[in-house]
C-alpha cells in the first residue's frame, strides 16, 4: 500500500484581497471551523500525514497561517490545538488509532459526518460535525447552519459520555454520565464525544 500525504492544504483569512490569484479567503471564525474539519476528514480518507499551509502568515496582511504575522494566534490554531490536547489526554498509553466501536447515528444524520478514535482498550472519542459550507465566498456572507439533532445509540452501556467543543476550550462542556443512548446538536464544528466503558 503507498503512503498517502496531503501538502501545503489550508485556507486564506484574507476576505479584502486575494493573495497571489488565491479565491477569496474566509473569515477567521470560519477558518477554525474548517481547519479541524479538514485533517478529520483527510485522517477518514486514511491519509497518514496531512500538512496545514502555512503556520504563520508572511506579511502583516492576511494569508494562510494558522498564525498572524506577529505570531498571536488565530481562532483555527486554538481550535486545533484543543482538539489535539482533548484526544491526547493523560490517559493516553497507546497511540489513538482507528477502530470499531459499535454504534449508529439516528435521527437528522443528512450532512453529518463523524470521526473514531480509540485511544485506550476503554476510551474513545466519536468526533461530530456537519460537513457543509459556512461561508459564502461569493456573498462574502457567513451562513447560518442550524445544528442537527443526532441520537447516537451505542452497543454497550459506557461509564462516561463527555462533551467538548475544541473551538471554544479543551475544557468539557457536558457530562452525560452513565449512557447507552445519547442524544447531542451537531454543529458545523467539531463536536467531541469521549466515551469511557466500564
Amino acid at each position: 500500500r503507498k503512503l498517502s500525504i496531503a501538502t501545503e492544504m489550508g485556507y486564506h483569512t484574507n476576505i479584502k484581497t486575494t493573495p497571489l490569484g488565491y479565491p477569496v479567503g474566509v473569515p477567521e471564525s470560519i477558518h477554525a471551523k474548517y481547519v479541524p474539519r479538514f485533517f478529520l476528514e483527510n485522517f477518514n480518507r486514511k491519509i497518514e500525514r496531512s500538512f496545514i499551509y502555512e503556520l504563520i502568515d508572511q506579511t502583516l496582511t492576511p494569508s494562510f497561517g494558522l498564525l498572524r504575522y506577529d505570531g498571536s494566534p488565530k481562532l483555527a490554531f486554538t481550535a486545533l490545538k484543543n482538539l489535539i490536547a482533548i484526544i491526547n489526554g493523560s490517559e493516553n498509553k497507546n497511540s489513538i488509532i482507528q477502530n470499531s466501536l459499535k454504534f449508529k447515528l439516528l435521527g437528522n444524520t443528512s450532512g453529518v459526518e463523524y470521526t473514531l478514535l480509540q485511544q485506550t482498550d476503554k476510551v474513545f472519542y466519536l468526533i461530530l460535525s456537519q460537513g457543509v459550507e459556512s461561508y459564502s465566498t461569493a456573498s462574502m456572507k457567513i451562513l447560518s447552519v442550524p445544528e442537527k439533532s443526532v441520537k447516537v445509540v451505542l452497543h454497550t452501556l459506557v461509564a462516561q459520555a463527555i462533551l467538548y467543543k475544541p473551538l471554544k476550550s479543551q475544557d468539557p462542556i457536558l457530562n452525560l454520565g452513565q449512557r447507552k443512548e445519547l442524544n447531542v446538536s451537531v454543529p458545523d464544528q467539531p463536536l467531541v464525544v469521549k466515551l469511557i466503558s466500564n
